[in-house]
């Protein structure tokens, strides 16, 4: 059996959708928002326009390339989420590079690793994972040019440094960019593998944009003012794709959150228009509002709050039972949500928001009755690194708990005699760095990938995971 998730009506495609390679998609967002800003930090610490984005770009990759960074050349980071990733990590994209990074929690050891498996020569590290740094790179013996860009000792180059580089006169960044070819790597993420070593998944130009063609398919995002947090590692493919990559096509703003602990605070300045986090952060959140209802002094006020949580999760649970909700309840509801819980979400700063997703583990049936109550419809995702993130998604129109909703425009699901989920589509990956033997046995000659999941999809084309067949991925 196969679903396919409805699209929904939207206002035309973001041009950079048509784009040959994220570069080119890079450089037109840059064009139709120059005046926007791009990048920030909390409070507007630190605020970046799309021109002066474009502009730190162009001299950073040209420094790049004076250290020797051309056309298939990886190039190493160790950032936490701070508006330099995104600087950095897009000068390399614009030379052809694969730009990619480590988790920080990594030791000495699995840094070398990664370090010998990309070969890269060049690595760029915040000070307080330079040690670490050090003892990998003393271990891999590749990396030639060690970049810090806060606190740098005079033994590796600064970010002033850096960007103060001069370039080979005959460079030359347009044709640099426009000869970036759509089957090039774009990154490389490293899964947590239980079974062995982490593996590099290649994810080419041509899967990012497949991505976010689907993504655009079924959700119809608009470009206009929009918002996001980045707070999840960047070397997970849910802040690149989600996050970096998708800022290159929507042209939303970007504020970085470098410590995940106070993504809410970032919430509630930010006010994005889209939000999307691992279960645990949800859990927690609902956690502190039922304390916080529970606290509340008065108890006309905190009655009030009982009574409508409870009438908004009556509604929800008739919706899944597919049962007609009464019009005296729906009228109750849209008064409650007026009266109680309109402010709940302005205050946590999700006024504004219009997508909420989570994804990278199963979640309590409870966490999403809460929230669809609340009026933050909590859509699944459901995907993985070597399907460039997300191949299925559950329609905010149609929530089914307990699923992980329906393919993506473009993207075929079918479930295998044993139960595995086969994938197959643009976001396929390009194929694991250095395992061609691996990559043969996850993807087969027809182009399905094994994705180790065991599940199935229901009448209606929404997926079910049920278990897991191998641990392939986390």
């Amino acid at each position: 059996m196969e679903g396919v998730l409805e699209i929904r009506p939207a206002q035309a495609p973001p041009r950079p959708l048509k784009a040959r390679s994220m570069c080119e998609a890079f450089q037109l967002v840059v064009a139709e928002r120059a005046d926007t800003a791009a990048l920030r930090t909390i409070g507007d610490g630190v605020q970046i326009s799309f021109a002066e984005y474009s502009e730190r770009v162009r001299r950073l990759a040209g420094s790049f390339h004076a250290l020797g960074v051309r056309r298939g050349d990886t190039v190493g980071f160790m950032l936490t989420n701070r508006p330099e990733f995104h600087l950095l990590d897009t000068a390399v994209m614009h030379l052809g590079g694969a730009p990619f990074s480590i988790y920080n929690t990594s030791s000495p050891e699995q840094i070398a690793y990664l370090l010998s498996d990309a070969a890269n020569r060049i690595m760029v590290v915040e000070a307080a994972f330079l040690n670490a740094a050090r003892e990998a790179i003393a271990e891999a013996d590749s990396i030639e040019h060690l970049i810090v860009i806060d606190d740098a000792p005079e033994d590796v180059i600064s970010l002033a440094e850096l960007e103060a580089l001069t370039p080979d006169p005959s460079f030359d960044l347009e044709a640099a960019w426009r000869a970036v070819a759509p089957e090039d790597v774009l990154t490389l993420i490293y899964t947590s593998g239980t079974t062995g070593p982490p593996k590099g998944v290649q994810i080419t130009h041509a899967n990012e944009l497949a991505q976010c063609r689907a993504l655009h398919e079924a959700t119809g995002w608009r470009s206009d003012d929009g918002s996001v947090i980045s707070f999840l590692p960047n070397a997970h493919i849910a802040d690149r794709g989600l996050v970096h990559y998708a800022q290159m096509i929507w042209g939303f703003t970007i504020t970085t959150c470098p410590d995940p602990g106070q993504v809410f605070a970032h919430v509630v300045d930010a006010r994005p228009t889209r939000f999307g986090s691992v279960p645990r952060m949800w859990e927690k959140l609902m956690s502190a509002l039922q304390a916080e209802f529970a606290a509340e002094p008065d108890p006309d006020r905190r009655r009030a709050v009982e009574q409508a949580l409870g009438l908004g999760i009556r509604k929800v649970r008739f919706e899944q039972r597919g049962e007609t909700v009464s019009p005296e309840e729906l009228d109750a509801y849209r008064l409650a949500d007026e009266r109680i819980f309109s402010a709940v979400r302005a205050k946590l700063g999700f006024d504004r928001c219009e997508s909420y997703m989570i994804g990278a583990a199963p979640a309590p049936l409870a966490v999403f009755e809460f929230f669809a109550a609340l009026g933050i419809p909590i859509c699944e995702v459901w995907g993985m690194s070597e399907l460039s993130c997300v191949a299925t998604l559950m329609p905010a129109d149609g929530l089914k708990f307990g699923t992980v909703g329906k393919p993506l425009p473009g993207v075929e699901v079918r479930i295998a005699q044993d139960g595995e989920v086969l994938v197959r589509g643009g976001i396929v990956m390009g194929g694991y760095r250095n395992e061609p033997e691996k990559t043969a046995k996850t993807i087969d000659a027809d182009g399905w990938l094994y994705t180790g999941d065991i599940g199935e999809l229901d009448s209606d084309g929404y997926l079910k995971i049920i278990d897991r067949k191998k641990e392939l991925i986390i």
